[in-house]
């Protein structure tokens, strides 16, 4: 795979959390952001579910309420990992774009 450089941006991306986890899987799942910031994380190394999750955000963060809790969920690290860990993948990325958009608003 693509060997990726040392900076604060890869660290807060890719870190492993103080169990050696590499994220949080263990979000409550009635909430529909919450479950795809679990498929994200755990299938964050295969590319096409990265790709069906981001594209099911788009609808989601149209709603405010869900924008914050995905804010607030860390969506936009793991879209931003996904991003880094997938760079030759013109479609996961446009529709990451889409969803960081979103995210921004």
């Amino acid at each position: 795979g693509p060997r990726l450089g040392n900076s604060m941006i890869t660290n807060r991306l890719l870190r492993p959390t103080a169990a050696g986890e590499v994220d949080n899987v263990n979000l409550p799942w009635s909430c529909a952001i919450y479950s795809v910031v679990n498929w994200m994380v755990a299938f964050q190394d295969v590319e096409g579910i990265q790709i069906m999750c981001l594209k099911t955000l788009p609808y989601l963060l149209e709603d405010e309420q869900q924008r914050t809790t995905a804010q607030r969920a860390g969506l936009t690290d793991n879209v931003l990992r996904a991003m880094v860990l997938f760079p030759d993948s013109i479609e996961l990325h446009t529709v990451a774009f889409h969803t960081l958009v979103l995210l921004a608003r």
